[in-house]
């Protein structure tokens, strides 16, 4: 097997490389710090050379230069300030500008720098001059602050004293002013309470040309001095002013009124003030109801005052424990309640009235009063905390006076407008209605009673000749009239109706409808009498009467009597027929029928009117066939007759004559024909039932054969009326012979 050279290990070639940067470290090191060495002797020495510039500077002017001077650019500061000074003195080593010099502390400055410290002075800051100067480097090897200080320094006294003007501005605090002194670096004041400074109050150091003290004594004199401070000494003291510390102002007040028993106090805030007094009182010499408040704002709320008082109020600011004057006194008073406004009122009923008012402002009640006389003379009252109230239990049909006021706290504001109205009269009692015809107009009569004032009605009417009540008419307007008429016609029931309610002047009850209908009928007249027509078949006669007019829905109605000569008969009941019939058998008879007429409807019925009359007479027929009879009724009578016959009603009248024709009778002493007196008075007036008329003769003997005849005049007739047949029929008989 071959063998190769070895060659060096990563780690090998690692190591060689970290000890050769080492080493080349150590040596930069080294080299630096020599570098740096070199550059901190440069500083050194360019900072002598300034300082050596800087006092031949003083040598020349009294004074150093400036900050502005010393940091102007390089051609300046060697030309005007730093002469015979190379350029490169005033240059730092590492530092890039050509003036390095900076009036800044170098320990926080950037970069290489040179510091230039003046006195501390405005004057060394940016004026021309300092008093004394301090120049200052950083060495580069140690981080040291290497500095070289002035060799001489100027006295203050030299730039003058300060002049002070002093002014109290507040009421512990003055304030001091006094003009710049050059080169200064603060001004010491000095305040006593006397000119010899033996009771210093304040000594202090200030940086700028005015001050502030606001610890002194509250509106007290004060002496003030102040000199001028330096790092190179003090200055001497001004001349001694005196400034007064302010007293508290008067405040400036104005009172509102915030209620019945409050004010409200306002008023400037016053400078310096810590805290406000206020007084209140009744009285201008704050002795009577006198409280006092106190507050740290400008304006303060005084409760628990005198209620519609009048009231006095002043001020005064405080500061700590010192007062300042008192306002100028103000005077106000607290509310007094007002009356309430749009006070209304309004009846309810009978016995109640509502009432409503408009509230008033922080009232915490009101007093409702009432009577019913205008002085309120034993009133009636009542409290509540509302803006209404219902007042009840009252009289009805009364005039009532109201008036109500506030009340806050039990004091009592003044009364708003009186107002009255009447309470609602109690309704109508005992309420009626009538009705009757008045001639042809129908009216109505209403009725009531009132416990308070009078009855007011109302009445509507309604008519109808139907089962169908018909509509009502409006009601008439309220009235004391308590009757309405209206006109009719026949056969019309009428109806009313009322309302009534009482009134009193202007205040009127409820109204009251009265269920009742009461109800009239106008009825209808009697129709004239009908006409009657009669008409006769066989034994019957029918009377036929016209038809009579009823007015608006009226049904006629008839009735009828019977009549046999003057003999009536009753009357038949209503009918709507128009004939009725008659038996007229009798003859002889005249038979008659008197007709009359009513109206009538559901709500009326007429009398009957004056009778219509047809009449018919029977006539009385002729006898009807006769026979003839005759015998010996006794040895002294021969009895003859003759038989006939009359219609229904008639009876057969007439006369007989006997005749004899061979004996003469006495007293006539003849033969012939005999009169026979008739069996009645005279003819044609006597009659014979059964319709047979007979003759006799009776004689001391009638001789046997003796020969006899009748010989017969005779006719029907009404034995009651007297109606005959008329022309009487003669007949004569056989021959009888007397056996």
């Amino acid at each position: 097997m071959g063998r190769y050279p070895r060659g060096f290990t990563l780690v090998e070639v690692l190591v060689v490389v970290v000890i050769i940067a080492i080493l080349a470290t150590i040596v930069t090191l080294g080299l630096n710090g020599y570098m740096a060495q070199g550059r901190d002797s440069q500083r050194s020495s360019d900072l002598t050379t300034v300082s050596e510039a800087l006092e031949k500077y003083y040598d020349m002017n009294g004074e150093y230069p400036g900050c502005v001077a010393m940091t102007a650019p390089t051609s300046e500061v060697l030309q005007d300030t730093l002469t015979g000074v190379s350029a490169d003195s005033l240059s730092d080593p590492n530092d890039d500008a050509e003036n390095s010099f900076i009036c800044d502390d170098i320990a926080s400055a950037s970069g290489s720098k040179y510091e230039y410290e003046g006195d501390g002075s405005d004057t060394c800051a940016t004026g021309g001059a300092c008093l004394s100067y301090t120049l200052r480097y950083k060495e580069e090897g140690t981080g040291n602050i290497i500095e070289i200080k002035s060799r001489r320094q100027v006295s203050i006294a030299t730039s003058g004293v300060p002049s002070l003007s002093a002014s109290g501005t507040g009421v512990t605090r003055i304030t001091a002013s006094w003009n710049m002194v050059p080169n200064s670096t603060g001004y010491r004041l000095q305040i006593s309470t006397n000119t010899s400074f033996s009771a210093i109050v304040h000594t202090q150091v200030y940086t700028n040309y005015s001050a502030v003290i606001n610890t002194l004594g509250y509106n007290t004199t004060y002496y003030l001095r102040v000199q001028a401070v330096s790092s190179t000494g003090d200055g001497a003291w001004s001349s001694i002013v005196s400034a007064t510390t302010n007293a508290l102002a008067r405040p400036s007040v104005s009172v509102s009124t915030t209620g019945y028993d409050s004010l409200r106090a306002s008023w400037g805030s016053v400078t310096s003030a810590t805290g406000y007094t206020v007084q209140v009182a009744r009285n201008s010499g704050f002795s009577t109801g006198l409280q006092t408040f106190t507050t740290s704002s400008t304006s303060r709320d005084l409760t628990g005052l005198a209620y519609d008082t009048l009231h006095y109020v002043r001020v005064r600011a405080e500061y700590n424990a010192n007062h300042g004057p008192w306002s100028t006194t103000v005077s106000q008073s607290t509310n007094g309640l007002s009356a309430p406004g749009s006070f209304n009122v309004s009846t309810a009923s009978s016995s109640q009235i509502n009432t409503s008012w408009s509230s008033v402002s922080g009232a915490t009640g009101y007093y409702v009063q009432w009577s019913t006389s205008s002085g309120f003379s034993s009133p009636s009252g009542v409290s509540l905390s509302g803006t209404s109230r219902s007042v009840t239990g009252l009289s009805a049909g009364t005039t009532y006076y109201l008036r109500v006021r506030a009340v806050w706290s039990g004091n009592n504001g003044p009364w708003s407008t009186v107002r009255n109205t009447l309470t609602t009269p109690s309704n109508p009692t005992n309420n009626s209605i009538a009705a009757a015809m008045s001639g042809t107009n129908a009216v109505g009569t209403a009725s009531a009673s009132c416990a308070q004032g009078s009855p007011q009605y109302r009445i509507r009417t309604r008519a109808t000749n139907t089962s169908t009540m018909g509509s009502w008419s409006s009601w008439s307007s309220w009235s004391s009239t308590n009757t309405r008429s209206r006109g009719t016609a026949q056969g019309y029931q009428y109806g009313f109706q009322m309302m009534a309610r009482c009134v009193v002047s202007s205040a009127t009850s409820g109204s009251v409808t009265l269920g009742t209908v009461a109800t009239t009928v106008r009825g209808f007249n009697a129709p004239g009498a009908p006409s009657v027509s009669a008409s006769t078949s066989g034994n019957t006669t029918t009377f036929t009467h016209s038809s009579v007019s009823c007015s608006g829905n009226g049904t006629a109605q008839y009735r009828y009597r019977r009549s046999t000569e003057s003999n009536y008969g009753s009357y038949s009941s209503a009918t709507t027929a128009g004939s009725a019939t008659t038996t007229t058998t009798n003859q002889g008879y005249n038979y008659g029928m008197n007709w009359s007429a009513r109206c009538t409807n559901m709500y009326s019925t007429s009398g009957y009117g004056s009778e219509g009359r047809a009449t018919y007479t029977r006539p009385v027929s002729g006898p009807g066939p006769q026979s003839y009879n005759g015998y010996r009724q006794a040895w002294d009578i021969m009895y003859l007759w003759v038989y006939s016959s009359c219609g229904p009603g008639a009876t057969l009248y007439g006369v007989v004559d006997v005749y004899t024709h061979d004996w003469s009778w006495t007293p006539g002493g003849y033969y012939g024909w005999r009169h026979q007196t008739p069996l009645g008075p005279t003819w044609p007036d006597g009659y014979k039932p059964n319709d047979a008329l007979t003759g006799s003769q009776s004689s001391s003997g009638i001789p046997s054969g003796s020969r006899w005849n009748v010989g017969s005049s005779y006719r029907c007739q009404n034995s009651s009326t007297g109606r005959n047949s008329g022309g009487n029929i003669w007949r004569n008989s056989g021959i009888y012979t007397a056996s």
